[in-house]
């Protein structure tokens, strides 16, 4: 009578045994194959759209950024613009007004800046800098007492915007001014150059 009794009860605690290590097993998280999420490349198009404004100078930039035309806060601003994009988070301002520095180095120096790099770089063939503003990368220029100033703001782009502010900096030529009553100038325009597959640099 007591093996019938005890063959039963064995028999149970195998099941309840069972039962909890296969609840317990399914518990543990099988490791789950995912596949990596690759983020989509942001890339200049090759071709460029060339701006020239009637002030005096001109510039190439990627034809899939956007150029607006701000206007002057006042007589001392000849030119205002900022490139962007409807792609990518990042901007590059164009800011060209009467200088009150004598020279580049008295204008780091009255704003308490330092060249990112010791070697000057070249606008136009005008001597020009590059230094750091609140995180934002600013290149100027002083001709003919106009100072030109490029703030390439990164965002989260920083390649990005680096070589369209070098693309830019690179095409960037002083042209004669529009004469007076000059509509077909005023404003400024742009225009597409097709570089085919160059590289932008």
């Amino acid at each position: 009578m007591k093996k019938k009794v005890i063959i039963p009860a064995i028999g149970v605690s195998l099941a309840v045994v069972l039962f909890l290590l296969i609840k317990t097993y399914r518990r543990v998280p099988e490791g789950k194959k995912t596949t990596p999420v690759v983020s989509p490349v942001n890339r200049l198009s090759a071709s460029v759209k060339e701006f020239t404004d009637p002030s005096g100078f001109s510039f190439q930039y990627p034809d899939n950024l956007e150029l607006e035309k701000k206007e002057a806060a006042n007589e001392d601003v000849y030119a205002k613009m900022v490139i962007g994009s409807s792609d990518f988070l990042g901007s590059i301002t164009v800011d060209v007004e009467t200088s009150k520095y004598k020279s580049l180095d008295d204008w780091l120096q009255k704003n308490n800046l330092k060249p990112v790099k010791p070697e000057k770089l070249k606008l136009g063939g005008a001597d020009a800098v590059q230094t750091t503003l609140d995180g934002k990368l600013v290149t100027a220029a002083i001709d003919q007492g106009v100072i030109f100033l490029l703030t390439t703001d990164y965002q989260s782009n920083k390649s990005v915007w680096l070589d369209a502010t070098n693309k830019i900096i690179s095409s960037f030529t002083f042209t004669a001014p529009a004469a007076a009553g000059d509509n077909a100038s005023v404003g400024g325009g742009d225009s597409v150059v097709d570089e085919g597959e160059e590289t932008v640099e």
